[in-house]
């Protein structure tokens, strides 16, 4: 008998043997079972694998880890490409009053009252009042009064609100924004964005859920009667 369960050892060996017989069976259940496919077609899958062709967003500075005393800790490994720049950090408490200007990236977790110029990537998870400018550009639960500018790409999550214009190449929006937003290549409008505003780009993706208020326009090169040209 063990000591530790009153359980006889014997019975504890078959039960281990019985537990494991039957995940190999389920193992060879689901190895050898076809495939169910079920869901609903969505385009814009298409065109967020188009646009990941076309910007990446692998470099974007990563969320700081948050601490329950509200402190960051920087400790994780930083992705490959950012690790040759550093990254400065306006912690949760923090309020900062004045301009930013960084050659590497910046995460705001705190508050900035003024414009934010980064050579590096910018990510917001707090709140920002001025212009960011940056190589890319994410916000994460934010909110931003202020034009964004971003040399390569924007992303937008689902809880951040910006009031100003978005300009950059390639944008993924899924929050609210006042104003207009012109990128070079795609916009990727998801099922949640909220547009007062105009949207303006070479290529547009909209999912379905998504609000636009205002003049959709996709930039054409050369003569936009051409398609026409050859009609009888």
């Amino acid at each position: 008998m063990d000591e530790l369960t009153d359980t006889p050892l014997d019975s504890q060996d078959s039960a281990v043997a019985a537990a494991t017989e039957t995940v190999d069976q389920a193992s060879s259940i689901a190895s050898t079972a076809e495939p169910q496919i079920s869901g609903s077609f969505q385009p814009v899958e298409v065109a967020t694998s188009e646009l990941e062709k076309t910007a990446d967003f692998s470099t974007l500075v990563p969320a700081a880890v948050v601490e329950p005393n509200g402190s960051a800790n920087t400790a994780q490994p930083a992705p490959e490409a950012t690790a040759e720049k550093g990254i400065s950090i306006i912690a949760r408490e923090a309020t900062v009053l004045g301009d930013i200007i960084t050659d590497g990236h910046i995460d705001v977790i705190g508050v900035v009252r003024g414009n934010i110029a980064a050579q590096g990537d910018v990510a917001v998870h707090g709140q920002v009042r001025g212009n960011i400018d940056g190589e890319k550009i994410g916000l994460y639960n934010s909110r931003v009064r202020g034009n964004l500018k971003a040399g390569q790409g924007v992303i937008v999550n689902d809880s951040s609100i910006i009031d100003g214009d978005v300009n950059t190449k390639n944008i993924i929006f899924d929050g609210k924004v006042r104003g207009s937003i012109e990128a070079e290549s795609v916009v990727v409008l998801r099922s949640n964005s909220y547009c007062l505003g105009d949207v303006t780009a070479a290529s547009i993706a909209v999912e379905p859920g998504a609000i636009i208020n205002g003049n959709v326009r996709t930039l054409i090169e050369g003569d936009p009667e051409a398609p026409f040209n050859e009609m009888i």
